[in-house]
């Protein structure tokens, strides 16, 4: 509910249009009416590579939906760069870890302003 609702504020007050959300299924960017982006099987660099040619706003972690992607071990240690920016870090029901992430880079490759105020 929470990470829906931050989708939510930040597509009607900033981008005017359904989000793009990379996420694993497609229930989360049902629930947030937005336009789904499949998860890549890639590594960190890749990742933001695919992320940037798809003009994502959101990326959407269910860790246990990904186990064993090569990009995952840097969002669990902490260590993104300042292409992300994490919106929301819980778990669901059964104790598995959630994370939204704002995807800071705009479709040409520089680098955008952060775009969100916490």
């Amino acid at each position: 509910e929470i990470p829906a609702r931050l989708v939510h504020d930040i597509t009607t007050r900033e981008l005017r249009r359904p989000a793009r959300i990379a996420a694993r299924k497609g229930y989360f960017t049902y629930f947030s009416d937005s336009e789904r982006i499949a998860v890549p099987y890639a590594d960190y660099g890749k990742l933001v590579n695919y992320l940037a040619q798809n003009r994502a706003d959101f990326l959407f972690l269910e860790h246990r939906e990904i186990k064993g992607y090569p990009f995952l071990a840097r969002f669990a240690e902490g260590h993104t760069g300042a292409e992300f920016e994490r919106l929301y870090q819980g778990q669901d029901a059964a104790g598995n870890t959630l994370e939204l992430y704002r995807f800071l880079l705009d479709t040409g490759g520089a680098m955008a302003p952060p775009r969100h105020e916490r």
